[in-house]
């Protein structure tokens, strides 16, 4: 079976100048873990999860200046993570959207899909060949139903 029978069901699919606020506002509406962030033209640009999210929050290492090798101290963001937070959410979600796409086609088999879980994670997303039109996203639990459906199908 090919990798688009295992995509996502409750996946958000925003614009990115979407708020950060509105985004997370939707995403719990829908029950949504990801929501992939396209433009205009249907091409993924990145996404957003609440990994990504908290990756966003965290205090940044402090560079010392003119030594040119990084100090282990680390600088509280302005000045707790909470105040952060609240810094994020008024701001367009391709500010912090993750830009690294692990994707694949919508006809690559199955096992290949499973393979590019395992060795980068999720999500994975599912991108036509050629102009890369997105078509879709899953994940480890996504692929894991659609190999109980192929069990089950198969009367195994």
């Amino acid at each position: 079976m090919p990798c688009h029978s295992a995509k996502l069901e409750n996946v958000l699919v925003v614009e990115p100048d979407t708020p950060v606020e509105k985004v997370l506002s939707a995403m719990t509406k829908k029950k949504a873990r990801i929501a992939s962030v396209v433009d205009e033209a249907g091409s993924l640009l990145g996404y957003l999860t609440m990994k990504v999210l908290l990756k966003n929050l965290l205090p940044v290492s402090l560079t010392m200046q003119g030594a040119g090798r990084s100090a282990d101290v680390v600088v509280g963001a302005a000045p707790g993570i909470a105040k952060r937070l609240r810094k994020v959410k008024p701001i367009a979600v391709h500010n912090i959207m993750e830009r690294t796409i692990h994707s694949v086609s919508p006809n690559t088999p199955t096992w290949e899909g499973v393979q590019m879980l395992v060795e980068y994670g999720g999500p994975i997303f599912i991108l036509e060949e050629g102009e890369g039109g997105y078509v879709g996203v899953m994940d480890e639990t996504s692929i894991i139903a659609e190999l109980e459906r192929i069990q089950n199908e198969n009367g195994e």
